[in-house]
């Protein structure tokens, strides 16, 4: 599964400094909500949400410590805009990637809704 989005890294930058995590390097999980043409950054109950170019939807959970990595990368980026990417266990902005085990994905609402008709369906037919 791929879940992947562009935005401008200034905005990203300003939301993340907003929500707090230009300095937390701790090991809790700040959660992505990718949809249709927005991006919602979730940590601590607080959230930010950004216009996007969303590729591909889903939801992605990222440790702290790896956000932290490509927070203080971001300035180097300026007002342009970034492509991020993540699959289990990767985080990539442009063309670094930062790895994670703790980097977990899950599908988006209307992707899970599909699993489970699906599951459904494969069940009726078993049984």
């Amino acid at each position: 599964m791929l879940i992947q989005f562009s935005l401008n890294a200034d905005e990203l930058m300003r939301a993340c400094q907003h929500l707090g995590m230009e300095l937390t390097d701790g090991d809790e999980l700040i959660d992505f909500n990718v949809v249709a043409r927005s991006v919602e950054i979730t940590v601590h109950g607080a959230a930010a949400e950004l216009e996007a170019r969303t590729q591909a939807e889903g939801r992605v959970s990222v440790p702290s410590a790896v956000l932290h990595g490509v927070v203080r990368m971001l300035p180097y980026y300026g007002r342009r805009k970034i492509v991020l990417a993540f699959s289990e266990g990767k985080m990539q902005v442009q063309t670094t990637i930062f790895h994670n085990r703790f980097i977990l994905l899950s599908p988006s609402g209307r992707s899970r809704r599909l699993a489970s008709a699906q599951c459904n369906e494969l069940s009726s037919i078993v049984a």
